[in-house]
């Protein structure tokens, strides 16, 4: 561009000779009111919109852009570089008003095609910028840039084979296209080429080694693939390269916790929860990974903490009375179950931790009704069964016991050993008639486990004649 005529300027305070980086020197606003008044060329300008930008001051750059607008409103490079500074600042919707005052004095530029398109995508019109990226290699055939922006467009869409297409003409035509090679393995990953998108990562790290983000999507890859320890080493890096990075150590955690290495795992949730100490997930893990170290104190601060950030959290009530329950202290377990349930009343999992801890605590027709809505949520609840069942033996409920027996071989006829509880409940109500029928119908499924009978039934040791009989 040519200088514009412009005030006399005292040299002596403003030296241009040289770097623009002399601009870190002097007062932006007093260079901006110099602007203003004329007192600045149009290269001048320039070199102080392109300083702030690379600084990342587009807030600033953008003031002087303003000026140079002003200077020239013919020019599609200043309206293209003024939407390219507003698409930065996430202002889309005025950045595509510049893109399109530039495309009016330039329309064939290839270039300024693909920064709207970019804006297009950034508004959520997808549709329009893979049309536009269309457009721009009509013109340009081989435009690398139109092409990877259509990938990224088509990535929005979900459309993620054409995103394999765009960035695999890419990387044949570029194979050292880092990026590209990036956001291929992104691709394939979601249309479930899991070799093919690790093999992409791979060539990306080749060319980049110290992206934290692709060893990391690498490790998430590898951990679906159930290879643990190749995840692990892969996540490794991630934090090594970025030691912050907090995803990172929390699937290192996981792959460690699928491992069963639950030490590992919980050190991994700790350096996660240095830089996100309010991730709910991350404590949750944490706490089950102290809970499977049996370090049962641990779990409970840790769902305390979960509780305080958010105090409805349903399943942290849960894990936090299961804790309990494991230290025997069944009222507080009590008392959390019924808060969980509070908050969402169909979870027969809960409902079958309160009725146990209502056994616990011979609260036995609480017990019961509460196995009881276990089985409404699942009909099919076998454990659920046998706990009521055994619960209704106990509270000498014989015949609501034997039906509830029943229930189970009508889920599971295979599940023989209900044959030896029916046997107990009949001998308790004294039908030696049909208590002997089922030991034989368990004997004969189970042949040698006649040991089983006299644990389970000591009664039976009170009748010899029996014990002959069944030759036990």
């Amino acid at each position: 561009m040519s200088r514009l005529d412009f005030e006399p300027f005292d040299d002596d305070k403003y030296d241009f000779s040289g770097e623009n980086s002399s601009f870190s020197d002097m007062d932006p606003a007093e260079l901006l009111e110099a602007a203003r008044q004329g007192s600045l060329s149009t290269d001048t300008l320039e070199e102080l919109v392109s300083y702030h930008y690379d600084e990342g001051n587009y807030e600033q750059a953008l003031k002087f852009l303003d000026v140079l607008v002003e200077y020239a409103p013919y020019s599609s490079e200043v309206w293209e570089r003024r939407g390219m500074i507003l698409n930065n600042t996430g202002n889309y919707t005025d950045a595509l008003k510049s893109f399109e005052k530039a495309e009016v004095l330039n329309p064939n530029d290839t270039e300024l095609l693909v920064n709207k398109g970019i804006t297009l995508d950034n508004l959520g019109r997808s549709d329009e910028a893979v049309r536009l990226f269309k457009t721009a290699m009509a013109y340009e055939p081989g435009n690398l840039d139109a092409l990877f922006s259509m990938g990224i467009a088509y990535e929005r869409l979900g459309d993620f084979a054409m995103g394999i297409e765009c960035f695999s003409q890419i990387v044949e035509a570029e194979p050292s296209h880092k990026e590209a090679w990036y956001e291929l393995g992104y691709c394939h990953d979601f249309e479930n080429n899991l070799p093919e998108s690790i093999l992409c990562y791979e060539q990306h790290i080749d060319l980049n080694p110290y992206s934290a983000n692709a060893w990391y999507n690498l490790g998430v890859i590898q951990n679906r693939q159930g290879a643990f320890r190749k995840a692990i080493g892969s996540y490794e890096f991630a934090v090594a390269i970025s030691p912050d990075f907090s995803s990172a150590w929390y699937n290192m955690g996981n792959s460690y916790a699928n491992l069963q290495y639950f030490a590992d795992a919980r050190d991994c949730y700790l350096k996660a929860l240095e830089t996100e100490p309010r991730d709910v997930l991350v404590w949750q893990n944490l706490a089950n990974s102290y809970e499977e170290l049996d370090d049962f104190p641990l779990a409970i601060k840790a769902y305390n903490e979960i509780l305080r950030i958010e105090p409805d959290h349903h399943e942290a009530l849960f894990g936090r009375g299961s804790a309990y329950d494991a230290m025997d202290e069944f009222e507080k377990a009590l008392d959390d179950y019924k808060e969980a349930l509070r908050i969402v009343d169909d979870m027969g999992e809960v409902w079958h931790a309160k009725a146990d801890a209502e056994y616990n605590l011979g609260l036995i027709p609480d017990a019961l009704k509460s196995y009881e809505q276990v089985l409404a949520l699942d009909p099919r609840n076998e454990d659920a069964w046998l706990d009521y069942s055994d619960t209704l033996f106990e509270s000498g409920k014989f015949q609501s016991a034997l039906t509830a027996l029943d229930s189970i071989l009508h889920i599971a006829p295979q599940k023989t050993e209900v044959h030896l509880l029916k046997a107990k409940v009949h001998f308790a109500m004294s039908d030696y008639d049909n208590g002997v029928k089922h030991l034989q119908a368990y004997l004969t499924a189970n042949p040698g486990r006649e040991a089983d009978i006299l644990s389970d039934i000591p009664l039976l040791r009170s009748f010899p004649e029996l014990k002959n009989y069944l030759h036990i």
